[in-house]
C-alpha cells in the first residue's frame, strides 16, 4: 500500500507494518538482537543501529534526507531499514537515487523472508515517490548478505570499485 502522508505505514507484508521510526523505537534500536556480533562487519552494523536514532536527527545532514523504518509486528520491532540520498564524489546530492545505509532483522526473525519483504515493500514505496535507483554495500566477508542480495536482487549490478575497498557496491535501478 502506498504511503498517503509523511508518518504514516506504507508497507504491508507477512504482517508486518513498514513505518517511520519515532523517537520510542530508539531503545529498541539500543537493545537491537542481530544474534552472533563477534565478526567485525555484523559488529559494525549492530554499532549503526544503536546510532539510527542519533543519526536520523542530526541536523547537520538535513540535505540527505534520511530516513529509517521500522518493520512492525504486533507492535513488535522485527527489522529496521535506514537510506539517505546519495552523493556523489563532490559531495553533491544525486537526486533520484539512495544509498540504503542498513537493513537488518532481529534474530528470533531472521531466515524467515522478513527482510525481502520489508525490502520490497521499502523499494515499492521509492519508486512511488520518483526514486530511480537505491545502492548499498555489503562486506565480503558477510556471506549471508551477500547471497541474500544476488539472490533476492539478481538484477542489481554488483561491483567492487576500489573506493568501497573492501565492500562490494550493489546498485538496484527500481
Amino acid at each position: 500500500m502506498g504511503a498517503e502522508r509523511q508518518g504514516e505505514a506504507f508497507g504491508q507484508r507477512r504482517h508486518v507494518i513498514l513505518r517511520p521510526a519515532v523517537a520510542a523505537d530508539a531503545t529498541t534500536f539500543e537493545r537491537f538482537d542481530l544474534g552472533d556480533t563477534s565478526a567485525p562487519h555484523l559488529s559494525e552494523v549492530a554499532e549503526i543501529i544503536r546510532d539510527l536514532w542519533p543519526w536520523l536527527q542530526d541536523p547537520t545532514c538535513r540535505e540527505l534526507d534520511r530516513q529509517v523504518h521500522v518493520a512492525d509486528q504486533d507492535g513488535v520491532i522485527v527489522g529496521v531499514v535506514a537510506h539517505h540520498l546519495l552523493a556523489g564524489e563532490s559531495g553533491t546530492v544525486i537526486a533520484g537515487h539512495r544509498y540504503l545505509m542498513v537493513t537488518a532483522i532481529q534474530r528470533t526473525y531472521q531466515r524467515d523472508g522478513y527482510a525481502t519483504a520489508v525490502l520490497e515493500a521499502l523499494f515499492e514505496h521509492l519508486r512511488e515517490t520518483g526514486v530511480d535507483s537505491v545502492e548499498w554495500l555489503v562486506h565480503p566477508a558477510n556471506h549471508a548478505s551477500l547471497q541474500f542480495s544476488n539472490r533476492t536482487f539478481p538484477m542489481a549490478d554488483e561491483t567492487s570499485p576500489p573506493d568501497s575497498k573492501p565492500y562490494l557496491r550493489f546498485m538496484l535501478r527500481l
